[in-house]
């Protein structure tokens, strides 16, 4: 293939979805308003506008053309274009999104301090790509295949997915694999603690043995990443704010004092602004901020304890005469948390701040698209609150949780995913 031609290809991929997608809204519409039980000779194709005509030659050129083009291009391709043939062909599109998928091995690493392409950022497209097409196996059942491929995605990936898997395992009411699963992440740097929470409460009081083993793992594996660990909506702290009343006061109060522990020996000058609709905090350093979090539950399990520390960080307790209830007071089920993060002086833990806005984006996109699954609409509306731009090099998780919600809600609530895509 000629150099003009993968250009003129390359620049043909970047208007295929929107080429593309009238026809797939065309014959969604079409099958929506075609009698059930019709029989199949009876079905009438739709009529493709010339614009569709185009659309689905392109879609097939483009198609045709991925085998000469770099790994890179080729996976996003097929990538793209199982998306325009979800409604035209779900089979085609399943095939393409697997192929998609197996090309991204071949895509080149970027070098970890590379932050435009460092795994996880907005750069990584190979990262990208294999998270959405592994993330619809997954809520399309298709879990063998995930279980096939799964090993070949990047460590962030696998971590990614696997949480996911936990997630949708629960919700399938098998919550033995769902722990099995979460205990594949024991020692991961990227332990999913909120997941971790819903497990927790879902198991209920009458797997008390089950509920101490995963905070036992959670509590674990925060000890051995402590240094690596970033504060956010899922944290160690959330997780013990969420679970301590499930597991017996001792291994909660042991919980509370090494993340506190660990906060003071790492303190650092990151300043934190705290902000919902319930209202907003500001606090100097990391210790603080686990005091605001942790002192309240302290109060129920030591309060002598609790009280000598609130003497000793007035700020804290200042805050406290407000939120009684720590970071608690500032959710509801219809906010989330929004953090910022301020550093004085110079090479102070920047990677952890950059972190910790990382998760806290990745929380609010993943109770969007869980939202998804049960209401559509309140999801959408949901997501286009979220902020165009995300942390540093990272992706827009308005147009992730879109884009998601479109392709969740393309069979089931056709006029949900338009407006997604709209």
């Amino acid at each position: 293939m000629s150099k003009a031609i993968k250009m003129s290809l390359a620049a043909s991929c970047l208007t295929l979805f929107v080429l593309i997608r009238p026809v797939a809204m065309l014959y969604a519409q079409s099958n929506s308003t075609q009698p059930k039980a019709a029989p199949r000779s009876q079905t009438v194709s739709p009529k493709l506008t010339p614009e569709q005509q185009r659309g689905l030659r392109l879609l097939q050129a483009a198609e045709a053309e991925s085998a000469g083009l770099q790994p890179k291009m080729r996976a996003f391709v097929l990538w793209r274009a199982s998306y325009a043939y979800t409604k035209i062909n779900p089979k085609h599109a399943d095939k393409l999104s697997r192929a998609a998928f197996v090309a991204t091995p071949a895509i080149e690493d970027a070098p970890e301090n590379d932050s435009c392409g460092s795994p996880g950022s907005g750069g990584d497209i190979k990262g990208w790509i294999q998270r959405s097409v592994l993330y619809d196996m997954v809520h399309k059942d298709q879990l063998t295949e995930v279980e096939k491929l799964l090993p070949q995605a990047t460590a962030t990936v696998q971590s990614q997915i696997t949480a996911e898997l936990v997630r949708h395992y629960q919700s399938k009411k098998d919550l033995t694999q769902a722990e099995a699963l979460l205990s594949t992440l024991a020692d991961s740097d990227r332990y999913p603690f909120g997941t971790a929470v819903s497990l927790v409460t879902a198991l209920g009081a009458d797997h008390g043995a089950d509920r101490i083993s995963i905070f036992t793992q959670a509590l674990n594996n925060f000890e051995q990443h402590a240094t690596e660990t970033s504060f956010g909506g899922s944290d160690i702290g959330s997780f013990i704010e969420h679970t301590w009343n499930d597991v017996p006061s001792g291994l909660a109060l042991e919980a509370i004092n090494q993340a506190l522990d660990a906060a003071k020996e790492g303190d650092s000058e990151s300043h934190y602004s705290i902000s919902s609709a319930m209202g907003s905090v500001v606090l100097n350093s990391d210790y603080a901020l686990r005091l605001f979090q942790l002192l309240p539950t302290l109060q129920q399990l030591d309060k002598d304890k609790a009280d000598a520390l609130l003497g000793e960080q007035m700020d804290v307790a200042d805050q406290l005469k407000s939120y009684a209830k720590g970071m608690l007071s500032l959710q509801s089920e219809n906010t989330s948390l929004s953090y910022g993060v301020t550093n004085n002086g110079s090479g102070i833990r920047d990677t952890a701040a950059k972190r910790q806005a990382d998760a806290q984006m990745q929380d609010g996109v993943a109770a969007v698209l869980n939202q998804a699954d049960t209401d559509p609409i309140g999801a959408l509306a949901k997501a286009v609150t979220l902020p165009v731009h995300g942390p540093p090099d990272s992706s827009s998780p308005r147009a992730g949780a879109l884009l998601s919600i479109a392709r969740k809600t393309a069979a089931k609530k056709t006029s949900v995913s338009e407006s997604a895509f709209g």
